[in-house]
């Protein structure tokens, strides 16, 4: 039995992109399911929803360290100053990888053809995709919310996480 989704229309990583589960195996991101436990930063998340959607053209981005992810132009990846969304990343630039910091050595577009899934985890950290550290979905919107009102689209961790703080105060109120 097929478990229910959600359609998106943006963020999200090609159908191949490895992720990283728990017990430490790989599994590309389209074998997902809700449930499944994956590694994030410093411990594990509950995958608890998947998002599919296409895109025409995704960003390959590749570490000095060898990993390498394929995304939509606004997926939010961790870098040594907090998520910034991979088309603001410039080569030389130091991500977040499963084996520490690295270097960006390649960045472009390139077409795609095929399904486009991100996720939803229990919990704020970043997880491994492609050996690379991301936000899921939820950082996605939280980084384009605060894009919005601020008017860019780098936005340090703590930031993201007092916008998010002050979200939560104002629903609670409602």
């Amino acid at each position: 039995m097929k478990l229910p989704t959600t359609l998106i229309n943006s963020g999200g990583f090609a159908e191949n992109t490895q992720m990283k589960l728990a017990i430490g195996t790989c599994l590309p991101i389209s074998e997902l399911r809700i449930g499944n436990i994956i590694r994030t930063e410093t411990l594990f998340g509950f995958v608890y929803d998947l998002l599919y959607s296409s895109e025409p053209t995704l960003i390959r981005l590749k570490t000095a360290n060898g990993f390498q992810a394929e995304m939509m132009e606004d997926q939010p990846v961790m870098t040594d100053h907090g998520y910034v969304v991979v088309t603001e990343l410039k080569i030389g630039d130091i991500v977040k990888t499963e084996h520490g910091p690295s270097e960006v050595v390649h960045l472009s577009a390139f077409e795609y053809n095929g399904p486009v899934v991100n996720l939803r985890i229990k919990g704020d950290e970043p997880f491994l995709a492609g050996g690379i550290l991301m936000g899921d979905y939820d950082q996605m919107v939280l980084m384009r919310d605060a894009a919005l009102k601020d008017g860019s689209k780098s936005v340090d961790k703590t930031i993201i996480q007092e916008y998010y703080c002050k979200r939560k105060k104002r629903t609670r109120r409602r």
